[in-house]
């Protein structure tokens, strides 16, 4: 189950683009690596950025270009940059059943990117949000174009943040 959010608009997507430019980045290894339902043997390729590790001015920008209902209650934000070809988030089962699981709202800052939730394929259309609670499956897959979400995380029901 996930919830669509309307797109940002183009210069909203445009300046996080630029932004995610200027902040540090984190490649995924060591122990920070988001392990997935393959453990060991297929662990996912990325990069990110959270705001905790951003000027204050880049943290206010971030949540500025974002809904307010999302930037007021987000516990962090952050980058997530999925290589083209290389780049994938193993399939997530570790919070299915829990009740305690955040909700990721993501918007997708470049053209058709492509997640899997509960084994669904979904397209959010550049700009556009898509929000669902980590108790879903999810996951995206190698081989796809490269991806770049802008995304927070929030408690409670993605639909309460329309």
């Amino acid at each position: 189950m996930f919830t669509r959010f309307p797109a940002l608009t183009i210069q909203n997507v445009k300046t996080l683009k630029a932004l995610y430019g200027e902040v540090p980045k984190t490649a995924s290894f060591s122990h920070r690596r988001r392990m997935g339902e393959n453990g060991i043997n297929n662990l996912s390729e990325y990069q990110y950025s959270r705001y905790y590790a951003w000027s204050a001015d880049q943290r206010k920008e971030f949540k500025e270009l974002l809904p307010d209902s999302l930037s007021k209650t987000a516990l962090v934000g952050w980058f997530l940059d999925i290589p083209a070809e290389t780049g994938f988030l193993d399939r997530m089962t570790t919070w299915v059943g829990s009740k305690q699981a955040g909700t990721v709202i993501a918007h997708a800052l470049e053209e058709d990117q492509v997640l899997y939730i509960n084994d669904d394929k979904v397209i959010v259309p550049k700009g556009e949000g898509i929000g669902f609670k980590l108790s879903e499956i999810h996951e995206i897959k190698k081989g796809t174009p490269g991806q770049l979400w802008a995304c927070v995380m929030v408690l409670g029901d993605p639909a309460s943040f329309k």
